[in-house]
């Protein structure tokens, strides 16, 4: 892959757009067991997975902002 190829086929997307495609994904591969929406198969509920996941946004934002600050 060179600079070309990211340059021209590569988009720009913002850390909220990034983690909606994420959660979008989590969305897509759920399925429900006895009335309650799951993950794939580890056995986390949905609402479980969204909070991970945003959890881990909100500390990817602050590491970011810190690095910054530096």
């Amino acid at each position: 892959m060179n600079n070309y190829w990211l340059k021209y086929h590569m988009c720009e997307i913002s850390n909220e757009d990034f983690v909606r495609g994420i959660k979008l994904g989590v969305y897509l591969y759920a399925h429900y067991k006895d009335g309650v929406m799951m993950v794939g198969t580890t056995g986390q509920t949905y609402k479980e997975a969204i909070a991970k996941i945003d959890k881990a946004h909100e500390w990817a934002v602050s590491a970011i902002s810190l690095k910054v600050k530096e």
